[in-house]
Protein backbone atom coordinates (compact mmCIF):
# COMPACT_ATOMS: atom_id res chain seq x y z
CA UNK A 1 0.00 0.00 0.00
CA UNK A 2 2.91 2.34 0.62
CA UNK A 3 4.66 1.77 -2.29
CA UNK A 4 1.13 2.07 -4.22
CA UNK A 5 0.75 5.73 -2.54
CA UNK A 6 4.73 6.49 -3.14
CA UNK A 7 3.89 5.97 -7.19
CA UNK A 8 0.69 7.96 -6.90
CA UNK A 9 2.97 10.90 -5.33
CA UNK A 10 5.77 10.89 -7.66
CA UNK A 11 3.20 10.71 -10.79
CA UNK A 12 1.72 13.69 -9.35
CA UNK A 13 5.23 15.69 -8.69
CA UNK A 14 6.40 14.58 -12.09
CA UNK A 15 2.96 15.70 -14.19
CA UNK A 16 3.37 19.07 -12.10
CA UNK A 17 7.26 19.13 -12.86
CA UNK A 18 5.86 18.82 -16.72
CA UNK A 19 3.44 21.12 -16.70
CA UNK A 20 4.97 23.78 -15.52
CA UNK A 21 8.22 23.34 -18.09
CA UNK A 22 5.57 23.17 -20.74
CA UNK A 23 3.84 26.20 -19.60
CA UNK A 24 7.58 27.70 -19.78
CA UNK A 25 8.74 26.81 -23.05
CA UNK A 26 5.22 27.90 -24.55
CA UNK A 27 5.57 31.03 -23.10
CA UNK A 28 8.98 31.59 -24.27
CA UNK A 29 7.76 29.76 -27.78
CA UNK A 30 5.24 32.75 -27.98
CA UNK A 31 7.54 35.27 -26.36
CA UNK A 32 10.34 34.60 -29.83
CA UNK A 33 11.19 36.36 -32.87
CA UNK A 34 11.74 35.69 -36.31
CA UNK A 35 15.29 36.45 -36.70
CA UNK A 36 14.61 37.71 -40.52
CA UNK A 37 12.75 41.11 -39.13
CA UNK A 38 14.83 43.99 -39.77
CA UNK A 39 14.85 47.66 -39.70
CA UNK A 40 15.99 48.64 -43.14
CA UNK A 41 15.94 50.05 -46.54
CA UNK A 42 14.43 48.05 -49.76
CA UNK A 43 15.42 48.40 -52.92
CA UNK A 44 12.69 47.50 -55.72
CA UNK A 45 13.61 47.37 -59.26
CA UNK A 46 11.36 50.66 -60.22
CA UNK A 47 12.28 53.72 -62.10
CA UNK A 48 12.63 56.60 -59.66
CA UNK A 49 10.59 60.05 -59.62
CA UNK A 50 12.02 62.87 -61.63
CA UNK A 51 8.87 65.64 -60.59
CA UNK A 52 10.63 67.18 -57.67
CA UNK A 53 6.51 67.89 -56.66
CA UNK A 54 6.08 65.84 -53.32
CA UNK A 55 2.57 64.20 -53.50
CA UNK A 56 2.75 62.63 -50.37
CA UNK A 57 -0.24 60.18 -48.55
CA UNK A 58 -0.11 59.26 -44.75
CA UNK A 59 -2.30 56.51 -43.80
CA UNK A 60 -2.76 53.86 -40.64
CA UNK A 61 -3.94 50.83 -42.77
CA UNK A 62 -4.92 48.33 -39.87
CA UNK A 63 -2.87 45.43 -41.42
CA UNK A 64 -5.27 46.32 -44.38
CA UNK A 65 -8.28 44.59 -41.98
CA UNK A 66 -11.02 47.20 -42.48
CA UNK A 67 -13.28 48.78 -40.04
CA UNK A 68 -12.56 45.44 -37.61
CA UNK A 69 -8.97 45.17 -37.04
CA UNK A 70 -8.85 45.15 -33.42
CA UNK A 71 -11.24 41.90 -33.07
CA UNK A 72 -8.32 39.68 -33.35
CA UNK A 73 -8.38 36.57 -35.08
CA UNK A 74 -7.85 35.94 -38.98
CA UNK A 75 -9.34 38.12 -41.16
CA UNK A 76 -10.27 36.78 -44.79
CA UNK A 77 -7.42 36.19 -46.96
CA UNK A 78 -10.06 37.44 -49.75
CA UNK A 79 -10.44 41.11 -47.91
CA UNK A 80 -6.97 41.70 -47.29
CA UNK A 81 -6.29 41.45 -50.05
CA UNK A 82 -9.27 43.79 -51.17
CA UNK A 83 -8.40 45.91 -49.35
CA UNK A 84 -4.56 46.23 -50.19
CA UNK A 85 -5.80 46.79 -53.33
CA UNK A 86 -8.20 49.57 -52.63
CA UNK A 87 -5.27 51.74 -50.69
CA UNK A 88 -2.84 51.15 -53.96
CA UNK A 89 -5.85 52.15 -56.13
CA UNK A 90 -6.00 55.24 -54.03
CA UNK A 91 -2.20 55.80 -54.40
CA UNK A 92 -2.21 55.41 -58.28
CA UNK A 93 -5.66 57.94 -58.09
CA UNK A 94 -3.63 60.68 -56.23
CA UNK A 95 -0.31 59.71 -58.19
CA UNK A 96 1.57 59.68 -54.65
CA UNK A 97 5.44 59.94 -54.89
CA UNK A 98 5.52 59.16 -50.93
CA UNK A 99 3.45 57.08 -48.76
CA UNK A 100 4.02 56.45 -45.12
CA UNK A 101 1.78 53.84 -43.48
CA UNK A 102 1.72 52.73 -39.89
CA UNK A 103 0.13 48.96 -39.15
CA UNK A 104 1.41 47.26 -41.80
CA UNK A 105 2.12 43.42 -41.58
CA UNK A 106 4.93 41.60 -43.08
CA UNK A 107 4.68 38.00 -41.97
CA UNK A 108 1.07 37.40 -40.02
CA UNK A 109 -0.89 35.21 -39.01
CA UNK A 110 -4.02 37.97 -38.94
CA UNK A 111 -3.17 38.62 -42.72
CA UNK A 112 -2.25 34.99 -43.56
CA UNK A 113 0.77 36.00 -43.92
CA UNK A 114 1.27 38.28 -46.73
CA UNK A 115 3.67 40.53 -47.20
CA UNK A 116 2.11 43.97 -47.65
CA UNK A 117 5.18 45.72 -47.77
CA UNK A 118 5.85 43.96 -51.39
CA UNK A 119 2.43 43.86 -52.35
CA UNK A 120 2.19 48.38 -52.00
CA UNK A 121 5.76 48.26 -53.37
CA UNK A 122 4.75 45.96 -56.58
CA UNK A 123 1.74 47.47 -57.07
CA UNK A 124 2.65 51.19 -57.01
CA UNK A 125 6.27 50.55 -58.23
CA UNK A 126 7.86 52.39 -55.62
CA UNK A 127 11.73 51.73 -56.00
CA UNK A 128 12.59 52.36 -52.01
CA UNK A 129 11.00 51.49 -49.09
CA UNK A 130 12.28 52.13 -45.07
CA UNK A 131 10.82 49.83 -42.75
CA UNK A 132 10.66 49.77 -39.20
CA UNK A 133 9.68 46.59 -37.20
CA UNK A 134 7.00 47.22 -34.21
CA UNK A 135 5.86 44.02 -33.78
CA UNK A 136 7.52 40.68 -33.81
CA UNK A 137 6.37 38.02 -31.70
CA UNK A 138 6.35 34.21 -32.31
CA UNK A 139 2.61 34.58 -30.65
CA UNK A 140 0.54 37.25 -29.70
CA UNK A 141 -2.18 36.03 -27.26
CA UNK A 142 -4.95 39.07 -28.35
CA UNK A 143 -7.77 39.37 -27.30
CA UNK A 144 -7.70 37.47 -24.55
CA UNK A 145 -9.02 33.94 -24.59
CA UNK A 146 -8.77 30.86 -23.68
CA UNK A 147 -10.50 30.05 -27.70
CA UNK A 148 -6.54 30.16 -28.67
CA UNK A 149 -7.85 30.28 -32.98
CA UNK A 150 -9.54 33.87 -32.19
CA UNK A 151 -5.48 35.00 -31.08
CA UNK A 152 -3.42 37.11 -33.65
CA UNK A 153 -1.00 34.55 -33.39
CA UNK A 154 2.45 35.18 -35.07
CA UNK A 155 2.68 38.92 -35.75
CA UNK A 156 5.53 40.46 -37.43
CA UNK A 157 4.17 44.21 -38.26
CA UNK A 158 6.18 47.77 -38.65
CA UNK A 159 5.92 51.11 -40.39
CA UNK A 160 7.02 51.89 -43.41
CA UNK A 161 8.06 54.94 -45.71
CA UNK A 162 7.33 54.21 -49.35
CA UNK A 163 9.26 56.52 -52.01
CA UNK A 164 9.87 56.93 -55.19
CA UNK A 165 12.78 59.02 -54.36
CA UNK A 166 15.57 57.49 -53.22
CA UNK A 167 16.15 56.96 -49.39
CA UNK A 168 19.00 56.31 -46.81
CA UNK A 169 20.10 56.83 -43.44
CA UNK A 170 17.16 55.76 -41.51
CA UNK A 171 16.98 56.39 -37.64
CA UNK A 172 14.25 55.35 -35.30
CA UNK A 173 12.90 56.62 -32.10
CA UNK A 174 11.96 53.80 -29.93
CA UNK A 175 9.83 54.58 -27.30
CA UNK A 176 9.15 52.76 -23.94
CA UNK A 177 6.05 51.00 -23.62
CA UNK A 178 3.50 52.15 -20.69
CA UNK A 179 4.51 51.87 -16.79
CA UNK A 180 0.99 51.72 -16.34
CA UNK A 181 0.55 48.14 -18.12
CA UNK A 182 0.98 44.74 -16.50
CA UNK A 183 4.54 43.39 -17.23
CA UNK A 184 2.93 40.53 -19.43
CA UNK A 185 1.20 43.34 -21.55
CA UNK A 186 4.19 44.79 -22.20
CA UNK A 187 5.78 41.61 -23.32
CA UNK A 188 3.62 41.01 -26.48
CA UNK A 189 2.82 44.77 -27.19
CA UNK A 190 3.76 46.07 -30.16
CA UNK A 191 6.71 48.77 -30.30
CA UNK A 192 5.82 52.55 -30.78
CA UNK A 193 8.23 54.38 -33.06
CA UNK A 194 9.51 57.47 -35.20
CA UNK A 195 10.95 56.76 -38.29
CA UNK A 196 13.33 59.31 -39.84
CA UNK A 197 14.89 58.61 -43.10
CA UNK A 198 16.71 60.70 -45.62
CA UNK A 199 15.15 61.66 -49.18
CA UNK A 200 16.86 62.85 -52.19
CA UNK A 201 14.78 64.78 -54.50
CA UNK A 202 15.58 65.02 -58.45
CA UNK A 203 16.78 68.49 -58.15
CA UNK A 204 19.71 66.96 -55.77
CA UNK A 205 17.75 68.93 -52.30
CA UNK A 206 17.72 66.65 -49.46
CA UNK A 207 14.74 66.55 -46.96
CA UNK A 208 14.24 64.08 -44.07
CA UNK A 209 10.77 62.38 -43.81
CA UNK A 210 9.18 60.95 -40.37
CA UNK A 211 6.60 58.48 -39.60
CA UNK A 212 5.01 58.37 -36.29
CA UNK A 213 2.45 56.06 -34.61
CA UNK A 214 2.44 56.63 -30.70
CA UNK A 215 0.78 55.38 -27.99
CA UNK A 216 -2.98 55.06 -28.17
CA UNK A 217 -4.83 53.82 -24.62
CA UNK A 218 -2.37 55.57 -22.06
CA UNK A 219 -2.40 59.28 -22.79
CA UNK A 220 0.66 60.01 -20.18
CA UNK A 221 2.74 57.60 -22.29
CA UNK A 222 1.53 59.12 -25.07
CA UNK A 223 2.66 62.58 -23.74
CA UNK A 224 5.91 61.29 -22.64
CA UNK A 225 6.78 59.94 -25.71
CA UNK A 226 5.76 63.51 -27.43
CA UNK A 227 7.94 65.03 -25.01
CA UNK A 228 10.91 63.06 -26.44
CA UNK A 229 9.77 63.49 -30.09
CA UNK A 230 9.52 67.27 -29.77
CA UNK A 231 13.09 67.09 -27.73
CA UNK A 232 14.69 65.03 -30.67
CA UNK A 233 13.24 67.40 -33.42
CA UNK A 234 14.59 70.74 -31.21
CA UNK A 235 17.90 69.32 -31.01
CA UNK A 236 17.95 67.48 -34.39
CA UNK A 237 16.11 69.03 -37.00
CA UNK A 238 15.49 72.76 -36.89
CA UNK A 239 18.11 73.75 -39.94
CA UNK A 240 16.78 70.53 -41.73
CA UNK A 241 13.88 70.51 -44.43
CA UNK A 242 11.64 67.79 -42.62
CA UNK A 243 8.02 66.74 -43.33
CA UNK A 244 6.14 64.88 -40.35
CA UNK A 245 3.28 62.52 -40.81
CA UNK A 246 1.78 59.69 -39.05
CA UNK A 247 -0.72 58.74 -36.34
CA UNK A 248 -0.13 60.37 -33.36
CA UNK A 249 -3.23 59.02 -31.89
CA UNK A 250 -4.07 62.20 -30.13
CA UNK A 251 -6.74 64.99 -30.59
CA UNK A 252 -5.91 69.12 -30.54
CA UNK A 253 -6.57 71.29 -27.48
CA UNK A 254 -9.12 73.26 -29.58
CA UNK A 255 -11.61 70.42 -29.96
CA UNK A 256 -14.85 70.81 -28.68
CA UNK A 257 -15.08 67.54 -27.71
CA UNK A 258 -13.01 64.57 -25.57
CA UNK A 259 -14.90 61.93 -25.22
CA UNK A 260 -16.60 59.79 -28.12
CA UNK A 261 -19.27 57.13 -27.91
CA UNK A 262 -17.16 54.68 -30.45
CA UNK A 263 -14.05 54.18 -27.63
CA UNK A 264 -15.83 55.36 -24.39
CA UNK A 265 -12.98 54.57 -22.33
CA UNK A 266 -10.93 57.17 -23.67
CA UNK A 267 -10.69 60.39 -22.14
CA UNK A 268 -8.44 63.24 -24.36
CA UNK A 269 -9.20 66.09 -22.23
CA UNK A 270 -5.99 67.81 -20.92
CA UNK A 271 -4.09 65.32 -23.63
CA UNK A 272 -1.14 68.03 -24.08
CA UNK A 273 0.90 65.59 -27.04
CA UNK A 274 -0.28 67.70 -30.05
CA UNK A 275 -0.16 71.05 -28.51
CA UNK A 276 3.37 70.45 -27.66
CA UNK A 277 4.18 69.43 -31.19
CA UNK A 278 2.59 72.80 -32.27
CA UNK A 279 5.03 74.18 -30.25
CA UNK A 280 7.93 73.74 -32.02
CA UNK A 281 8.43 77.22 -33.50
CA UNK A 282 9.56 75.90 -37.22
CA UNK A 283 7.20 73.61 -38.11
CA UNK A 284 3.66 74.33 -39.41
CA UNK A 285 0.91 72.34 -39.67
CA UNK A 286 -0.58 71.06 -42.98
CA UNK A 287 -3.98 71.61 -42.99
CA UNK A 288 -7.01 72.75 -44.91
CA UNK A 289 -8.57 75.53 -43.40
CA UNK A 290 -11.59 75.92 -45.38
CA UNK A 291 -12.45 72.16 -44.88
CA UNK A 292 -15.57 71.96 -42.27
CA UNK A 293 -12.91 69.02 -40.26
CA UNK A 294 -9.82 67.38 -40.74
CA UNK A 295 -11.25 64.10 -39.09
CA UNK A 296 -9.39 61.01 -39.91
CA UNK A 297 -11.30 58.46 -37.27
CA UNK A 298 -12.87 56.10 -37.25
CA UNK A 299 -13.38 55.65 -41.39
CA UNK A 300 -16.72 54.91 -41.27
CA UNK A 301 -18.25 57.95 -38.80
CA UNK A 302 -15.06 60.58 -38.68
CA UNK A 303 -15.42 62.55 -35.21
CA UNK A 304 -12.13 63.34 -34.45
CA UNK A 305 -8.57 64.02 -36.18
CA UNK A 306 -6.16 61.40 -34.71
CA UNK A 307 -3.50 61.41 -38.15
CA UNK A 308 -1.28 64.63 -38.84
CA UNK A 309 1.26 66.68 -41.05
CA UNK A 310 3.98 69.43 -39.95
CA UNK A 311 6.67 70.33 -42.04
CA UNK A 312 9.00 73.38 -41.89
CA UNK A 313 7.61 76.71 -43.23
CA UNK A 314 10.70 78.08 -44.57
CA UNK A 315 11.38 75.46 -46.33
CA UNK A 316 7.96 74.00 -48.19
CA UNK A 317 4.96 75.39 -49.56
CA UNK A 318 2.30 73.57 -48.65
CA UNK A 319 -0.32 73.90 -52.40
CA UNK A 320 -2.80 70.69 -51.09
CA UNK A 321 -3.58 69.29 -47.80
CA UNK A 322 -6.78 66.73 -47.57
CA UNK A 323 -8.62 64.27 -45.92
CA UNK A 324 -9.46 61.39 -48.35
CA UNK A 325 -13.14 60.94 -47.04
CA UNK A 326 -13.75 58.62 -49.87
CA UNK A 327 -11.18 56.33 -49.53
CA UNK A 328 -13.60 53.74 -48.36
CA UNK A 329 -13.57 51.54 -45.86
CA UNK A 330 -10.07 49.24 -46.28
CA UNK A 331 -9.00 50.81 -42.40
CA UNK A 332 -10.11 52.21 -39.54
CA UNK A 333 -8.65 55.67 -40.36
CA UNK A 334 -8.46 57.71 -43.28
CA UNK A 335 -5.60 58.92 -45.21
CA UNK A 336 -4.63 62.19 -45.32
CA UNK A 337 -2.88 63.72 -48.65
CA UNK A 338 -0.44 66.63 -49.10
CA UNK A 339 1.45 68.31 -52.02
CA UNK A 340 4.00 70.69 -51.78
CA UNK A 341 7.28 72.19 -52.99
CA UNK A 342 10.23 72.92 -51.99
CA UNK A 343 11.63 76.74 -51.98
Amino acid sequence: MMDFLKKCLMYYVWFDIVKYLGAIALFLWAFGQDPRARNTIHHFNFPTELDSKIKLMSYNIGFAAGLDNLKGSVHKRSEIKENLNTICALAKEKDVNILCVQEIDINSRRSWFLNEVKHIANAHEFPYVAVGITWNKTWVPYPSTWKFWKHYGKVMAGQAIFSKYPLSNQHIIRYKKPKERSFLYKLFYLDRISQFVSLSLPNGKDIVISNSHLEAFIKQAREEQVCLLVDYLNAKMEKTPIILVGDFNGISSESKKFTFEDEPELDYSNDTSISNLKSITFLKEGINKEAPNFYTFPANKPNRQLDYMFYTEKSFKLNEAEVLVDAGFASDHLPLYFELVLI
